[in-house]
């Protein structure tokens, strides 16, 4: 009966620690991998570095387009630019021309 209560008195002092213990690791757990944990924070650092970028290409794009446009427009038209774009996209070559095309 000694041994039973002397048992009995240990694991309820043990208890408390344990118990804290677990809260605690739980907690680490979860921040680190939960759905607001560090790991998901970094992947969508990560992603958002990654739409930045594609944001940046994309914006050059749009202004290389707009210049093209700028020349093609009436107001501004730019005669070789629309005779250079005619003969690259349109099989228009005249008898005594030879097209040469540079990348």
């Amino acid at each position: 009966m000694q041994l039973f209560r002397e048992l009995k008195l240990r694991f309820h002092k043990l208890m408390v620690p344990f118990i804290f213990l677990i809260v605690l690791f739980y907690s680490y757990y979860q921040m680190m991998t939960g759905s607001h944990g560090a790991m998901v924070w970094y992947d969508l650092k990560t992603q958002v570095r990654d739409i930045e970028i594609q944001n940046n290409a994309l914006a050059e794009q749009v202004s290389l387009t707009d210049v093209k446009l700028e020349r093609l427009r009436l107001e501004t038209l730019d005669p070789d630019y629309l005779d250079e774009q005619i003969r690259k996209n349109l099989p228009l070559v005249h008898k005594n021309e030879t097209v040469i095309y540079l990348d």
